[in-house]
């Protein structure tokens, strides 16, 4: 039994994605158009009842949710058929995604508290690339990210402590 929302999703999915594969450019063109087009529409409505009333609202927020909802889905199931064909011939690789998936809830665990404590990695970064603030902090969010997987992946060797991460 499912609830309309999620038949109507299920159906549309078979409809436009069939076999999970979006082989057509227009289709993955004009669904990116029509994604960025909700998003904008909602952000306009969002600002035009923020003028009417006086005070901001979310009330436009997911009028349009469906639509960007149903392009990413199609377009990451259809990525994730490519990647797993792709990783089928390369079994190296996926043996490592394999162990970076088996951290993720570790690193989940600890990775604010990684955050915290590794914020002079940030400034040091941002010291040698100080035009580029958004490369400093994608740089360093991949330091903390890796720091976290060797570190659960080093936790996962104690015993009692597998169960848990």
């Amino acid at each position: 039994m499912c609830n309309s929302n999620g038949c109507v999703f299920l159906s549309v999915d078979r409809v436009l994605f069939g076999s999970g594969r979006i082989r057509k450019f227009p289709f993955i063109f004009w669904g990116g158009m029509l994604t960025l087009l909700c998003v904008v529409a909602e952000a306009v409505l969002t600002i035009w009842q923020m003028k009417q009333i006086g005070e901001y609202r979310e009330d436009f927020l997911s009028v349009f949710n469906v639509i960007p909802t149903m392009y990413i889905f199609g377009l990451a199931k259809s990525l994730g058929e490519r990647l797993q064909q792709y990783l089928q011939k390369h079994a190296y690789l996926y043996s490592v995604i394999a162990w970076i998936g088996g951290c993720t809830f570790g690193v989940y665990l600890i990775g604010l508290w990684l955050q915290i404590r590794m914020i002079p990695v940030y400034y040091l970064v941002y010291k040698y690339i100080p035009n580029l603030p958004l490369v400093s902090s994608f740089v360093y969010v991949a330091v903390v990210q890796m720091t976290g997987i060797i570190l659960v992946s080093l936790l996962k060797v104690v015993p009692g402590l597998k169960k848990i991460i």
